[in-house]
Formats: structure tokens, sequence, C-alpha cells
């Protein structure tokens, strides 16, 4: 096959010099391997060869299918061409890069020299990668798409994970209009020190999840982050919670929590309100299925000696005496050989403060030491005291073990009648609901009365607010 003309030709030096510059990345980083890294080399090899007076049969329909997985791979970043400043650097934030890796655990400053050099290396190698005009080759080429890449302008962020999106774009551009990437090392570390690498980047929580019998930490795509200061009536006892996370925050030892009270007072709320308020500070949550009760250990291994700090979520415990799954609770929140990791702690939530005596079991009639004057007589009689069981009171300690894991035990109540209808009002606003206040909390009794609403709190606010907002013009008036 005859080569694609004196273009092409004239173009094979700078396609051999960005094949060197892949090849000449340090060990420490990933980037030629990735799925990015490998349909690069792939056309720039095929394009070289294209470059040749005599190219091997095939070699043109390799080059368009690497060019088109490079589309591909730009159009899932939200470019509407091949951006090679944007694909390489989200192959670098993807990866386990030494110098990022510990960038996430301390500032720039304090990184070991070497370890920036080698980032400062690979930065220039991957730059010379980038500035080869790949959509000029490809044109030159015939019937490649080279239209320059276009990137969607993300919408306000309303969190701070929220904002990721528009501050890798940020970067993105300060790359690009730089003349010397390594010089943006700082820049770079910073960038990764905030939000995290790869999948822990930019994801507030995430879910403890088994795959192919090993445990993995999942992120949650739509993380339900709440306004800390949304949550009314319990001022003092949500600072009791909000020190102990200050306490992991600063690297203390904290206590595990068992949050408790009954339904729709914001037990849950609490912890997502925490996750979002910290999450700048390094706080993130997991939450945790109580098919993995058993499995912490394999948590723990997960989370340790990463830079970020982690609440384990345990929502709405809900164990029978009978099962076996408060036991594996117990003995994996204290009473393993391995300790907690010192960035992890776990909050629990639940309608009642005592987690496994449900049913009201308490010890019967006398103890033993203080039946000994009538119990040697009865037992010689074959008689035994009805109410009597020598080991109730050691099985009933064995159920509460695992309250006993819990150190704080924080009652969350439901708010009063005047805390409620400041919480209507003030998610009615909100929400853009602007009707009198006479009118929104009569609606509001008429509602919660209507669909059996027997307990108000923070939950039933909001439900009806979602309920009445779109008729939101037709107030005054019954809700639908």
């Amino acid at each position: 096959m005859s080569g694609a003309g004196p273009k092409l030709e004239a173009a094979r030096p700078r396609l051999q010099e960005c094949l060197a510059a892949l090849a000449g990345l340090s060990p420490a980083c990933g980037v030629a391997a990735s799925r990015v890294g490998r349909s690069l080399h792939a056309l720039l090899v095929e394009l070289a060869l294209l470059c040749g007076k005599e190219a091997p049969p095939g070699t043109r329909q390799r080059a368009l299918r690497a060019w088109q997985e490079l589309q591909l791979l730009s159009l899932g970043a939200g470019a509407g061409g091949v951006d090679l400043v944007s694909l390489l650097l989200d192959a670098l934030l993807a990866d386990d890069h030494l110098f990022l890796r510990q960038a996430q655990r301390c500032p720039f400053g304090q990184l070991h020299s070497d370890l920036v050099e080698m980032a400062r290396h690979d930065l220039r190698q991957l730059q010379r990668v980038a500035q080869a005009d790949l959509a000029g080759l490809a044109a030159a080429l015939g019937g490649l798409n080279s239209s320059p890449a276009r990137v969607s302008s993300p919408a306000p962020a309303e969190w701070p994970w929220q904002g990721l999106t528009r501050e890798r774009q940020f970067l993105k551009e300060r790359f690009a209009a730089s003349g010397d990437w390594a010089s943006l090392a700082e820049v770079l570390a910073a960038h990764v020190h905030t939000h995290g690498l790869g999948g822990f980047a930019g994801a507030p929580a995430f879910r403890l999840h088994g795959v192919g019998g090993q445990l993995r930490l999942e992120p949650i795509a739509d993380f339900a982050g709440f306004p800390l200061d949304w949550l009314e009536g319990n001022e003092e006892r949500v600072g009791v919670v909000r020190q102990n996370t200050l306490n992991l925050l600063a690297g203390h030892r904290a206590h595990h929590v068992l949050i408790w009270g009954p339904r729709g007072c914001g037990k849950s709320s609490l912890i997502r309100g925490l996750i979002s308020q910290y999450y700048l500070q390094g706080l993130r949550g997991i939450e945790i299925p109580s098919r993995h009760y058993g499995e912490l250990d394999e948590l723990y291994v997960l989370v340790r000696d990463r830079p970020e700090f982690f609440i384990g979520v345990l929502d709405n415990i809900a164990l029978n005496r009978r099962e076996a799954d408060f036991r594996l609770l117990a003995s994996a929140l204290d009473g393993r050989l391995a300790l907690v990791p010192r960035n992890l702690v776990f909050y629990a939530t639940s309608n009642f403060k005592d987690l496994i005596d449900r049913e009201g079991e308490r010890p019967a009639g006398l103890g033993r030491l203080q039946m000994d004057g009538d119990l040697p007589n009865l037992l010689n009689q074959g008689k035994r005291p009805a109410p009597y069981d020598p080991q109730q009171a050691e099985r009933l300690d064995e159920q509460r073990a695992l309250d006993d894991r819990f150190a704080l035990k924080v009652f969350m109540d439901l708010p009063r009648k005047s805390e409620y209808e400041r919480l209507v009002l003030a998610y009615a606003r909100r929400a853009g609901v602007h009707a009198p206040e006479a009118e929104l909390l009569a609606a509001f009794n008429v509602w919660r009365l209507r669909h059996n609403h027997d307990l108000v709190g923070g939950r039933t606010a909001r439900d009806f607010i979602l309920a009445i907002a779109p008729q939101a013009a037709a107030l005054p008036g019954a809700p639908p």
C-alpha cells in the first residue's frame, strides 16, 4: 500500500517522538497502559507506518479503529472531538501514580524532592504527546472526524463535590494553555489533595459491595447531600455527634455512635449532613449492608492508611436477638485483635436505644446470690423456682454486648409544634413556595392527617413540600 503523501511523511519524526515520550514515562506512571494510552499508542504506530512509502495491508483500517476508540473516550469525557490534553489528564488522574498517591496524603511542600522530579518528568513526556497534531494527521488520512473538542458547561454546583467537574475543566484549560506542564506539578498535587484520586475522586460516599468474593468500595453516584443546619430542635444532641466527628477529623480516636429516636426525627439526615458539611475536610461515608457485618475486617484493609476519614453507616439496625449477625457486628466493632483504623468510625441509626433487648427481656425474680437462703432447700426437694434462670443474666449480657460497642448513644427527638412549623416554612421557601404562612401551615395539617403522618418530623415536612410544590400556584386550597 502506498503512503499517504508528503505531509504524512514529514510527520513521521513527530510521531516517533510521541511514541518515545510514551515509552519514556516513569515506571510509577500507568498512563501508557491505560485504555487511552493503548489506543493512542496504536494510532501513533499505524500513522507512522502510513507515513512510510509502503504501509502493510490493513494499516489504515487499524488507524481508523484506534481513532474511533479515542473519539469514543473523548465523548465519554464530554468532548465533541479528540482532545489529547483532556484524555491524558483524565488518564493521569485515574492512575495510581506514586506522586499523586502521596499528594493525597500531604501538601505539595511535604513531598520528597525525588518524587516531585519524577512527576515533572512524566508531565514533560505527556506534554510532548499532547502537542501532536493528531487531528490534522487524521484529516490528512481522509474520512476521519477532526472536529475541535467541545466541553459542555457544568451546572452550578450545589455541593462541594459537584464542583469537581468544573474544577477539573479549569485544570485542563490551565494545562492546555501552558508551555511547561512540569511547572504545574504543584497545581496538579493541590487538586488531588482536595478531591482525591481515581475512584475516590469527588465521591462523598461509598457502598460496601462484594464482587467475585472480594469487597470493594463502590462510589454512590448521586449522594443525597443534606444541609446540617436544617435539623431543628436537637441542637445540643447534634453538637455531641458533630464534636465526635471533629475529633475524628483531627486525628484523635473517635467513639462509635448510636443515633436513636422515633421515625422521621432526622437520624440518617444527621449523618448525611455531617458528610456534606465536612467533605472538604476529607470526611466520607460508607454505607454498610447487613450482609457484610461479618466482613468488616476486609473493610479495615480497604480504608487503613487512606488520607480520607470515613463514617461507616449502619442504618436502621434491626437485629433479632436470635440472629448471629449481632455477635459478628459486636466482635468487629471492638473485640478482635485488629484495631479499627484510626480514620474510621461507625455511626448506627435505630428506633431503639437497646439494639438487642427488643422484647422486654430482663432478669426475672431474685438473682442467684440473693436466693442462698431458700434455693438449697428448694433444689433438695426437686423444686426449681419458676422465675429463676441462673444463666439468664449472662445471656442478656451477651446480647447487650453490641449496645456497649457504641460509647455514645444520642437521642434524636421529634421537633415540637413550633419547631416543625418552622421546618415547613423553611423548606417551602427553599423550594420556591411562597404561599402565606397561615395558609401553608393549614394545608400542611390537612395533608399530614389525610396521609396518616402521626409523628411529625423533618421527613414529614419535606414530603409535604415535595407533594405541594408542583401545585404551589393553587394554594390556598386542599393539597392533592
